[in-house]
């Protein structure tokens, strides 16, 4: 039954596609039609998230799969990690850890950190948009821990759930950190009108006070394609 009901979508994906105003997308879950971005806003937004080249060598923390993450060499000074995001690895912040680098972690789908380590800190929490019985935002979850004197980096896996967080969490805040590590997640969605102002506005808000180092696809992740454009749907 599923087969024929995306065939049918299908066709009218098909028909749809000749008004060159939407576009139709599938995953091995999903499948979608929306109402396509502009293509000179997509172009204009892809433009700006281009990484530069620094002056520091990108260093590899964590496993060699996922997991693992290219930094900047630049960690002279800093002395925390905020690890929202922590599942069944926590190869990121062991080696951290062997730098002397505390990890302030936050996982509410797991009851202890898969790697027992004296530098971690764990809370059987999420990292939300607001403060519940099991959420916390990732405001209070920093200033219930450090002095912002402390210079720290933020890794920041959380499914999804980046983008309320970016969106809630004062820019001030985020400017405390030397080093920011985020898996965005979602990103097909920018084909998607709707959808496209949101993830530029979370990217914006970042770009303002940060620069892209490093952009990494998911190699797990599905292929959005629209013209000449491909957009993995999570990226690193």
């Amino acid at each position: 039954m599923k087969k024929i009901i995306k065939k049918f979508f299908k066709k009218i994906a098909t028909w749809l596609k000749k008004t060159k105003r939407f576009v139709f997308l599938t995953n091995k879950y999903n499948f979608y039609i929306f109402r396509v971005t502009q293509i000179d806003n997509l172009n204009l937004f892809l433009s700006r998230i281009k990484p530069i080249t620094t002056e520091y060598e990108l260093v590899r923390f964590g496993h060699d799969a996922d997991g693992g993450y290219l930094i900047p060499n630049d960690l002279q000074g800093i002395s925390i990690l905020f690890s929202p995001g922590v599942s069944n690895q926590a190869y990121f912040e062991n080696d951290l850890a062997k730098l002397g680098i505390k990890s302030y972690m936050a996982d509410f789908s797991i009851n202890n950190p898969p790697i027992k380590n004296i530098y971690f800190d764990f809370i059987k929490k999420n990292i939300g948009f607001e403060n519940e019985p099991n959420n916390i935002n990732l405001e209070k979850r920093i200033k219930s821990k450090v002095k912002f004197e402390e210079d720290m980096i933020l890794q920041m896996d959380i499914e999804g759930g980046e983008y309320n967080v970016i969106i809630e969490t004062p820019s001030e805040l985020f400017k405390k950190f030397r080093i920011i590590v985020i898996e965005f997640h979602s990103l097909d969605l920018l084909l998607n009108n709707a959808s496209f102002n949101f993830i530029k506005a979370c990217f914006y808000k970042l770009l303002k006070d940060f620069y892209i180092v490093h952009i990494h696809p998911n190699n797990s992740s599905d292929l959005a394609k629209y013209r000449h454009i491909e957009i993995p749907s999570i990226m690193e």
